[in-house]
């Protein structure tokens, strides 16, 4: 209600921030101070800039607050919540941080991908699978590794401790599953008969039973005591990928890729039901009171069966991808979910509602289990880490959070530069005003999105991606106008004719069409390029239409007649390409395959003149409108670059670098007077820039706003002789890329 009231009431919030402004000077104002920072970050107001030095202000929420570059010293942040809060470059020196909560601990590296993990019954030690089939045993108590258990020649595609603490079981690719002894590390059995790779392991509550599921569509029971099979059930006809047992023992419940879930008796094999879905079922797992069953499939979707029955309960969609992982808590309030959208979401099970969604992982989450008290959740990811969150730290509601579920693949400001538009690999558009970042309606497309284009006037906008046709729709209402038939695979690129009139696309078949942008009808099909077509862009006076493709070529062509010229052959493919038209004439920037440099080059010259070193490999390039300005996605980090005239001689400089804020398929938009740029990142969040030049610090950005889930970010943020901060904080900020020095 009160962060409501700051959007409708004018005078509200000055009051509010005379709060935080007394507190400054005054520490009785310091509740009132906490309570007033609290709302206004509840509302959704940027403090990006600010000076807020020695505020007081204990205990305060600032949950999802945006502080980019601002100045905290001396600051009491006692007890403050900064769970998924952007703290990028600002600097909190000689605060009081005691007790400051994150809402994640630090992560676990690996060199490989985290495959499956596994905590202890007394929650004393983790363990990870690896994809190189180690298995890699941390200390919960200082997350040191403490031993490496190597046996495995494949992916560890299971693990699990023995309720007794005494073994760990594992199920590999490999085709075997091992038993393990924690004390000596050493294998007790070597359990064979799976004729095909393992996909997961349990063990029994009792301790005196273990079960392996397999793509061999069986699922395999084994005497942990003496390594000899019980039985054989093969009710399924597929991949078996998931396997639980019920609290009491006396079941397993296994759920396969023949879109089936059946439960069957763990002493006489009999199958007590068997549900037939019309989906993949990824992943299973029983309550910790046996009566209930959750299972996450292919279509990303959550769903509760009783157990007893196999009647549903509920189901609700709970990924924009898939769901490979599903872990019940301890304590029964909560079940965690994860899968190939990077995220983990935590439902609260009565009802069945998504009350958290961890954001940080860059990559699948193909493992989920709470610690033994249900106090923190770990996940494993492809990205070789594997991150631990904490489920008790109270979050803005799900219903506050808007956009878009999963990565975010074109952005698109509107020729006024007054609002924007976003298009998600979650088949979803959205619409946010330029200046304030709030958010339109969600338009729905049964297609990833992975280019928009706007019109001249800026009613309508074309939009594309991981489908054949091209979506029209009206840019304020997002109703639909038509869609464009006639491509045969992916479009890659569109661009509209500055007279508004005509579409141009590119596509990985191959060509380039021309359409009636009023109209919708097919136009010239041109045909010459002999790969993709991943770049399309109109001259000045809407008379030709250049084209880039990965086949190397550069190609000009007439929209009268359709008739083309090669104007640049690099004679290699491309991986990233993009042309355009400025006032000197077209440009091109590309990034040859095996290359880490960008190279700009003049059509005339028929070379490149300029070279853009970069680390690692690009995965967008983007001119500002004005052609002073480039901005480059690499490995996850937006670089910069500052056109720039010595000795009469243009040159490209790197004006400054922003890490770690994408995923990898980088995304980027200018605004046309090139004041400002938005940033796709991580799980559908979007960050908007302003660029600052000053004579004396040179080339900034600055956060102006950011929607969405996006992780805690805490990049070049300055901390020396902070008071209180605990080493676990500490560890995670160094990770986080801030500068943290303890006297």
């Amino acid at each position: 209600f009160l962060a409501e009231r700051v959007q409708l009431d004018p005078k509200f919030k000055p009051q509010l921030l005379a709060f935080i402004e007394q507190s400054k000077t005054d520490d009785r104002a310091a509740c009132a101070a906490a309570n007033a920072i609290t709302i206004l970050v509840r509302a959704g107001v940027s403090f990006a800039g600010s000076d807020l030095r020695n505020i007081q202000i204990p205990g305060a929420d600032l949950s999802y607050g945006q502080f980019d570059s601002v100045q905290l010293q001396e600051a009491n942040f006692t007890g403050v919540n900064l769970t998924r809060s952007w703290i990028r470059q600002a600097d909190l020196s000689k605060a009081r941080m005691e007790g400051v909560q994150f809402g994640e601990l630090p992560y676990l590296e690996e060199v490989e991908s985290v495959i499956s993990i596994a905590y202890s019954v007394d929650g004393k030690l983790l363990a990870l699978g690896l994809e190189d089939g180690y298995i890699n045993i941390y200390d919960t108590a200082n997350w040191t590794r403490n031993r490496t258990l190597k046996g495995h020649s494949r992916r560890v595609s299971g693990i699990a401790y023995s309720p007794s603490g005494e073994q760990l079981l594992s199920g590999s690719y490999d085709r075997t599953v091992r038993l393990w002894s924690c004390k000596t590390g050493s294998t007790d059995f070597i359990l064979e008969g799976h004729n095909h790779k393992v996909n997961a392991v349990a063990f029994s509550p009792a301790g005196t039973q273990v079960a392996s599921a397999s793509d061999d569509k069986t699922v395999r029971l084994w005497d942990s005591r003496t390594g000899s099979i019980l039985f054989v059930s093969r009710g399924h006809t597929d991949f078996v990928l998931s396997i639980a047992y019920s609290p009491d023992g006396r079941n397993i419940v296994s759920g396969g890729h023949d879109q089936k879930i059946l439960t069957f008796n763990t002493h006489t094999g009999e199958i007590d039901w068997v549900l037939e879905t019309m989906v993949v079922i990824n992943c299973v797992a029983y309550s910790p009171d046996g009566l209930r069953i959750v299972a996450g499939d292919d279509d990303g979707y959550l769903q509760l069966w009783e157990s007893d029955t196999g009647e549903s309960v509920r189901r609700l969609k709970g990924s924009s991808g898939c769901i490979d992982a599903v872990a019940f808590s301890p304590n029964g309030r909560w079940i965690a979910s994860s899968g190939d959208n990077d995220t983990v979401t935590l439902w609260e099970v009565h009802p069945l509602i998504p009350i958290s969604v961890f954001v940080g992982h860059s990559s699948r989450i193909g493992s989920v289990m709470f610690s033994p008290n249900s106090l923190q959740l770990a996940s494993g990811s492809y990205d070789h880490t594997m991150r631990l969150w904490d489920v008790t730290v109270p979050e803005v509601g799900l219903d506050l959070i808007v956009g878009h579920s999963s990565e975010i693949g074109s952005v698109a400001y509107c020729p006024d530069g007054r609002s924007l538009i976003t298009g998600g690999r979650s088949g979803t558009v959205q619409q946010y005003d330029g200046v304030t970042g709030d958010s339109g309606p969600l338009i729905s497309c049964s297609f990833e999105v992975d280019v928009i284009a706007f019109s001249p006037d800026g009613r309508r906008i074309a939009v594309a991606g991981r489908s054949n046709d091209i979506w029209i729709g009206n840019s304020d209402t997002g109703a639909e106008e038509y869609v464009l038939e006639g491509h045969t695979r992916w479009v890659n690129a569109l661009s509209y004719s500055p007279d508004g009139q005509c579409i141009v696309s590119g596509s990985d078949d191959n060509t380039v069409r021309l359409w009636d942008a009023y109209s919708g009808a097919s136009g010239l099909v041109l045909s010459g390029h002999k790969n993709a077509v991943r770049t399309v862009a109109f001259s000045p006076r809407g008379l030709e239409v250049v084209s880039g493709s990965s086949d190397g070529t550069i190609r000009v062509w007439d929209v009268g007649t359709g008739e083309s010229r090669v104007a640049v052959d690099y004679g290699v493919s491309m991986r990233t390409v993009t042309v355009g038209y400025s006032s000197t004439g077209m440009r091109i920037a590309l990034q040859r395959e095996e290359s880490s440099n960008v190279e700009l080059w003049h059509e005339e010259s028929l070379e490149a003149v300029h070279n853009l070193q970069h680390d690692g490999e690009v995965g967008t390039i983007s001119w500002s409108p004005c052609g002073q300005w480039i901005a480059t996605g690499c490995d996850g980090s937006m670089w910069l670059w500052k056109l720039v005239v010595r000795d009469a001689a243009q040159e490209w400089e790197l004006a400054l670098v922003i890490p770690d804020i994408f995923k990898t398929s980088p995304c980027i938009g200018w605004r046309p007077d090139a004041s400002e740029f938005v940033t796709g990142g991580l799980a559908g969040s979007i960050q908007a820039w302003k660029l600052v030049e000053t004579p004396e610090s040179g080339t900034r950005v600055r956060l102006k706003w950011s929607s969405g889930r996006t992780p805690f970010t805490a990049t070049e943020a300055t901390m020396v002789d902070v008071v209180g901060l605990s080493m676990t904080n500490h560890r995670l900020l160094q990770q986080r890329g801030a500068r943290v020095v303890t006297g």
